[in-house]
């Protein structure tokens, strides 16, 4: 007696985003930027993190080519590679990209970059001194010297301008994004943590 009924359906392998030249990579790392669930598709809710960019989001319209309410990966890529055919080739869609990833990596970060330089800046003078300083170098992502004020203080005048911080901020961004990042986030909680400290020492 023979086996009867269908063959089981295989399923059907990720698109390989270097197939989609010639932003195809590039492409799916904003894919998996937006993509917060990791489910492999872009929902309205995940596209609209553009939505501070209007402009970005009008470079999307009919990404959804099965009008299903949703983007996947080959929509996806597909799409891009469309955008390097316009009218502004593949130079416009590598500077939408860029702008994407800047919108999804750089803004977050500042923000904690910034909250971070208000709690080392305590006295509000906008600039942070030796001691200030001093409040994050138990913190140890960075080599020890990328903390030190004769890294940071670019114009070495003893003290670190905002200005040089940020720059600090995003020279190591542009290397390493995700660990800028985390290193930032880090030395909050530990600032935080020892502003609970103290607020304990005082209480007692």
């Amino acid at each position: 007696m023979g086996c009867g009924g269908s063959q089981p359906v295989q399923p059907e392998l990720p698109p390989n985003p270097a197939a989609y030249p010639p932003l195809g990579r590039e492409a799916a790392r904003i894919f998996t930027l937006l993509d917060s669930d990791g489910n492999e598709t872009l929902d309205m809710a995940e596209v609209n993190k553009l939505r501070q960019k209007p402009s970005l989001l009008e470079q999307l319209e009919g990404a959804d080519k099965s009008h299903d309410g949703k983007v996947d990966m080959k929509e996806w890529l597909v799409h891009v590679q469309k955008l390097c055919k316009a009218e502004d080739g593949e130079l416009g869609a590598a500077m939408l990209l860029h702008e994407m990833e800047e919108e999804l990596m750089w803004k977050p970060t500042l923000a904690v970059a910034l909250k971070l330089w208000s709690m080392l800046d305590r006295d509000g003078s906008g600039e942070v001194d030796e001691k200030e300083l001093k409040a994050i170098k138990t913190y140890g992502y960075l080599r020890g010297e990328d903390i030190k004020m004769e890294y940071l203080d670019m114009n070495k005048d003893g003290k670190l301008q905002k200005s040089e911080f940020m720059a600090k901020v995003r020279e190591h961004f542009d290397a390493k994004p995700t660990m800028c990042r985390i290193f930032i986030e880090g030395a909050i909680k530990e600032l935080e943590r020892k502003a609970r400290g103290l607020a304990i020492q005082d209480g007692k």
